[in-house]
């Protein structure tokens, strides 16, 4: 029996192009429909045996049969990454013995334990004072954190909506002084470093910063500046945004 050309190849059905002389996908030659030759059994040098299991081609045009259905291809994925794995792969990062870092700064509620940006302070009582918190996280290596050396930690806070530092001055700004070690000190311990400081408004105060936008900038240097001495540690570290209501 002799094939002739048409517009689909005879042998996988998948459609041809005017004047092809090759299957583009099973490399079948192509007999125009003038030719009398008989080419069963002469395929292209380019014809190569369909796997039964293999995925075709999907033609450039014209729609799939049901025998040209392409296999669902397999994908190996890898575990998802949690929030506790992150924190956990966090933490393994070597830390340079010698040196530390701000890690984490937030606000919250007062005696609150998640992180907030919006801090209620609006509603108080006739000379009753409002309050909020702000959570400072560091980290240092094993030789530092037990050395004994000098450091400062300062917060200030800007006023975003006012263009100024936020005022008053006295309430969101903080200044410390404190000594690596790993014994209880004056705000906490190292090598992982946890310090809350809370920020105390009058009424009045807390009425003016209603719907006010403020952020903070942390800075921790050490040794402490001055001293004709070049600072070994300078980390500095923004807390989110946060508005007051």
């Amino acid at each position: 029996m002799t094939r002739y050309a048409g517009t689909e190849c005879l042998r996988c059905k998948a459609p041809l192009r005017p004047q092809a002389h090759f299957c583009r996908r099973c490399g079948l030659l192509i007999t125009p429909a003038s030719s009398n030759d008989n080419i069963v059994g002469n395929p292209s040098l380019l014809y190569q045996p369909i796997s039964r299991n293999a995925v075709p081609t999907v033609p450039l045009t014209g729609s799939l049969t049901s025998q040209q259905t392409p296999q669902t291809p397999q994908f190996h994925s890898h575990p998802r990454s949690t929030p506790q794995n992150l924190a956990l792969a966090q933490r393994s990062l070597t830390m340079n013995a010698n040196d530390a870092r701000l890690v984490s700064v937030y606000t919250r509620e007062a005696n609150g334990n998640i992180p907030s940006g919006c801090l209620k302070v609006s509603g108080a009582a006739d000379d009753e004072n409002v309050s909020f918190e702000v959570v400072v996280e560091a980290r240092a290596g094993w030789v530092l954190g037990n050395s004994g050396a000098p450091y400062v930690l300062s917060l200030v806070a800007f006023d975003i909506t006012s263009g100024q530092n936020a005022n008053p001055c006295d309430a969101f700004t903080k200044t410390v002084r404190e000594h690596f070690t790993t014994a209880n000190g004056t705000s906490s311990q190292w090598p992982e470093y946890r310090s809350v400081f809370t920020v105390t408004l009058t009424q009045a105060q807390a009425d003016a910063l209603v719907g006010h936008v403020l952020q903070y900038t942390v800075t921790f240097i050490s040794p402490l500046p001055g001293g004709g001495r070049s600072a070994n540690v300078v980390s500095f570290l923004r807390s989110e945004p946060f508005i007051l209501v």
